[in-house]
């Protein structure tokens, strides 16, 4: 931990001003929500390309496993305000 920052590394310290990726998929039918993070990834605006490629590919998974029809879409969000 830094003492002087209060932070445990420079990287949580710049999260706090950043805006950030999430990947999701949504079911047409039903309206639920699936949140797709694998190991805490996110991505910053500036990767919007690897963000979409990724909810493709999550809204086809899940597709796959339920039999239902899900669509990946891409959500900006901040850590300090998920919602």
């Amino acid at each position: 931990m830094d003492i002087l920052h209060g932070a445990g590394t420079a990287f949580d310290i710049n999260t706090l001003m950043y805006n950030f990726l999430s990947v999701m998929a949504v079911n047409g039918e039903t309206g639920q929500v699936r949140e797709h993070m694998p190991g805490g990834q996110r991505f910053l605006l500036s990767q919007r390309a690897e963000a979409q490629a990724a909810c493709v590919e999550f809204g086809a998974s899940v597709s796959k496993e339920t039999g239902q029809t899900w669509t990946g879409i891409v959500r900006v969000y901040h850590p300090d305000n998920p919602t």
